[in-house]
């Protein structure tokens, strides 16, 4: 309970500084943090996935967070660049909030408190962290490439850290095969970049200044209706059809509602992509979310 709750302090008032900074004129320290995140946290957090993870055996969750996210991708970019034929500075940014959930942040001490065992969102993190590696840098081309640059999609693997790490990772894997030993050699480093990424709420609250309203745009509304209808869906026939039960059938609920990634402001800056609507996004989904958490806890 401690631990969440000093979790908690950390990201709310990161959040908060983050806006105050910008507010004030003052923003580098964000932009540096978004470096930080994008060339150390999230790569460390997809080589410790592939280093660590069993491959052997796929793990229903897994296996779900897998389907659902990937499917997400080129679906939202219909959605975004296809049919609502967005901007695509705009269109970028909607697909990445639609696609990539808050799997860890919230969902971890929700799950703490909700079914004591935040098991299921540890691999759904895991497998969203190695999804993006791949599916940001190849959806952010094929926007891109909208502007008539047709090397958009390779440069943008080229220049995209987690998919280098995700690369390389591959093949020390291969070569060298799992290390067991590797969660206990590297325990503190895991737990700092752990508290690290929390304060990426700071390029959330930075991402609030500037927004005239919080009335959601058509494409806030879009990217709310999106998640709030694609990924519930895909978790209900998984849920139906599959055999989980306890803690990972609950738990697959929680993720099922999420509301879109932090990750996926850091991700539209990287790429020049506009973060307002995401940001609306996050600030209805987030509370309708501990909501429907609360409503699991009953149920369940």
């Amino acid at each position: 309970m401690q631990s969440q709750a000093i979790s908690l302090s950390i990201a709310l008032t990161s959040a908060a500084a983050g806006y105050a900074l910008v507010a004030k004129g003052v923003r580098w320290p964000v932009d540096a943090l978004s470096k930080v995140l994008l060339w150390f946290s999230i790569p460390y957090t997809v080589v410790y996935s592939v280093l660590t993870s069993d491959l052997t055996s796929v793990a229903i969750t897994a296996s779900v967070a897998a389907v659902a996210i990937g499917s997400a991708f080129p679906l939202s970019y219909m959605v975004f660049v296809k049919l609502l034929r967005l901007d695509p500075r705009a269109a970028g940014s909607a697909v990445f909030a639609s696609a990539l959930g808050n799997t860890a942040f919230l969902p971890i001490p929700l799950m703490v408190f909700v079914l004591g065992d935040a098991s299921p969102a540890g691999i759904y993190s895991s497998i969203q962290s190695l999804v993006a590696a791949i599916a940001v840098p190849l959806t952010a081309g094929y926007v891109l490439r909208s502007n008539g640059d047709g090397a958009s999609v390779i440069s943008s693997m080229l220049r995209f850290p987690p998919a280098i790490a995700l690369i390389t990772s591959a093949i020390v894997r291969a070569v060298w095969g799992p290390m067991p030993w590797l969660p206990d050699a590297f325990a503190h480093l895991t737990n700092a970049n752990s508290y690290l990424m929390l304060l990426s709420m700071a390029v959330v609250g930075a991402s609030f200044h500037g927004i005239r309203s919080l009335r959601p745009s058509r494409t806030a509304l879009a990217i709310m209706v999106f998640r709030a209808a694609y990924f519930p869906a895909v978790h209900a026939v998984a849920l139906a059809t599959l055999p989980l039960s306890g803690v990972w059938f609950w738990g697959l609920v929680i993720e099922a509602v999420t509301p879109p990634a932090t990750m996926s402001i850091i991700y539209s800056w990287h790429y020049g992509f506009r973060t307002d609507d995401v940001a609306v996004a996050i600030a209805y989904l987030t509370p309708a979310t501990v909501g429907l958490a609360a409503a699991t806890a009953l149920l369940s």
